[in-house]
């Protein structure tokens, strides 16, 4: 495999790894805890696909 290849193969898997995330993080969680580390997990979870540089 080609390093163009892999690049384009990872910049593609950390995209569906952060549409994932959001999807989880829709359904609305039930207590001020779990709210904290639902966001803090959605935002760390989308910076790696935002930041990827291929």
């Amino acid at each position: 495999m080609n390093t163009l290849n892999r690049a384009k193969q990872l910049q593609a898997r950390t995209k569906r790894f952060a549409v994932r995330i959001i999807k989880a993080f829709a359904r609305p969680p039930k207590d001020e805890a779990t709210r904290i580390v639902g966001r803090q997990f959605l935002r760390s979870g989308t910076s790696l696909a935002a930041n990827y540089r291929a």
